[in-house]
């Protein structure tokens, strides 16, 4: 006697949808009698790619990423392959940049950031990098000081500023030099072959959708597919066999944090397209006006308002308030309201035990123009903490690897008191007296590239407890600050 016949399911394709995304493929009925093809899940990596000469195989990829993951490198692509990438030379070559950005797998519910416990003290870790949960980076060696075409501390700044002027609804790829493959692409224009889970080509011009859902402004409510990207960095090394990919960047879960505090005319700037990258969320979150001084901005009130104290060289004010603005939009993207998950609080993320310790009325600690007021205290603070932690004459003695000491104080000083806000003055002084004792002093490289050797180091060896975040998180203000208007 003859078993139940197997149940096949019929399909469809589903047209386009009204952002452009599909087509798709949908079960209808379910039928006894009627054969269907089997199709691959939406995001099934083509088989069409064959090995180049030299790649390594499955078996021996597990090797390099035991060893690399044991140095504390990120490899989080399944489909990732060192030899054809050439992941540790191109690694180095991006120079750690695009790699400070933190990945979770869920969109970031507060803002981030957090100030250490006392002016002396080292911070507690929080989740000031919650916010980057949609990005995938690769992290790399400290091998390379120097590249054609510009500094480390100039091409990780470029890669940055690329991340936070793109799109909301791109994507972008990195090659192995730190350059764009192809430039930033919408995800609906990623279109290419379809194949079925045999291998064979079912659908030759295949439009691959980023996510399950594409919310109101064009982007994936619920994040981005990973096997999305990855079949998507297939078609771009199609198209440019020339160039090796490393790095992938989009802003989908940045953006979406900001966006959800919107107001109704943010989201119709944002619908019409008049506000779509980080940088212009950011600014229009900046260009709110000061209640109690509406003639200024947020940006302008940070700028103009602080004060410093008198024994802070004014190389190091003058720097300092530029980059101001961009540590609010990072931290907390202006908001008095912004509670991280170490506790600190408004739009300058300050924690209560530093308020107190600074004399500051707790009860005003959220307070936009309180919080400006002992922004200035704080840094004079954090300036003369950073040199005697590390000791006056042994910071000092490192002017000569800079042109001039205005130089030395901008291109050293500044961001290493930067990172201080994240990692606290103690931690920041601790990171440098550990690389200061281990680098030969023949070895230690010269302007902007010498504070990025020190926050390698610091990420490398976990020095005070130094890491993938506070790695990030000066550079990620830098970038901010050149690509914000004004």
């Amino acid at each position: 006697m003859e078993g139940p016949k197997k149940r096949e399911s019929k399909f469809e394709v589903i047209p386009d949808s009204d952002f452009g995304y599909g087509p798709s493929i949908r079960r209808v009925e379910e039928s006894d009698e009627v054969e269907v093809d089997d199709f691959s899940p939406e995001y099934r990596i083509s088989k069409e790619i064959e090995p180049e000469p030299g790649d390594l195989n499955e078996e021996q990829r597990g090797g390099p990423r035991a060893v690399l993951r044991g140095m504390g490198f990120t490899v989080k692509s399944r489909k990732f392959d060192e030899s054809r990438r050439n992941f540790l030379r191109g690694g180095a070559t991006l120079a750690a940049g695009a790699a400070l950005l933190k990945m979770t797998g869920s969109l970031p519910k507060k803002a981030g950031g957090h100030m250490e416990d006392s002016d002396f003290g080292r911070a507690v870790e929080g989740d000031i990098s919650s916010s980057f949960s949609e990005a995938e980076m690769i992290a790399q060696p400290e091998s390379v000081d120097s590249f054609e075409g510009g500094t480390r501390f100039e091409i990780e700044l470029q890669s940055l500023r690329e991340y936070v002027s793109m799109p909301k609804d791109t994507i972008l790829f990195i090659d192995e030099n730190g350059l764009p493959v192809g430039g930033p692409v919408k995800f609906q224009d990623y279109i290419g072959p379809k194949y079925r889970s045999d291998g064979s080509l079912y659908m030759e011009k295949y439009r691959f959708t980023p996510g399950k859902e594409i919310n109101e402004i064009g982007i994936p409510a619920q994040g981005i597919a990973p096997e999305w990207i990855d079949a998507v960095e297939q078609i771009q090394e199609r198209k440019y066999p020339e160039q090796k990919i490393v790095n992938k960047l989009h802003v989908t879960g940045e953006f979406m944090s900001g966006y959800r505090r919107a107001d109704a005319d943010l989201r119709d700037r944002v619908k019409a397209g008049e506000i779509q990258s980080l940088a212009e969320l950011v600014d229009y979150f900046g260009d709110q006006a000061v209640e109690e001084e509406p003639s200024l901005s947020r940006k302008e009130y940070l700028q103009e308002r602080v004060e410093f104290a008198d024994f802070v060289p004014q190389v190091v004010q003058d720097e300092v308030r530029r980059l101001l603005p961009a540590l609010s939009a990072k931290e907390s993207k202006f908001s008095d309201t912004a509670v991280s998950s170490s506790g600190a609080l408004g739009a300058l993320q300050f924690k209560p035990d530093t308020w107190k310790d600074l004399g500051a009325d707790v009860n005003n600690i959220t307070a936009f123009t309180e919080q400006v007021k002992m922004m200035g205290v704080f840094t004079s603070r954090q300036y003369r903490a950073l040199f005697h932690f590390v000791g006056k004459d042994r910071l000092l003695g490192l002017q000569e690897k800079f042109d001039d000491e205005d130089s030395y104080y901008r291109d050293l000083i500044v961001p290493l008191l930067i990172n201080a806000h994240n990692t606290g003055a103690k931690g920041m002084a601790d990171v440098v007296s550990a690389y200061l004792d281990a680098i030969p002093s023949d070895e230690v490289p010269t302007g902007k590239d010498l504070y990025i050797a020190i926050a390698d180091f610091g990420k490398n060896n976990k020095v005070g407890g130094y890491g993938d975040e506070a790695r990030g998180y000066a550079m990620m203000i830098y970038a901010y600050a050149d690509e914000m208007k004004g």
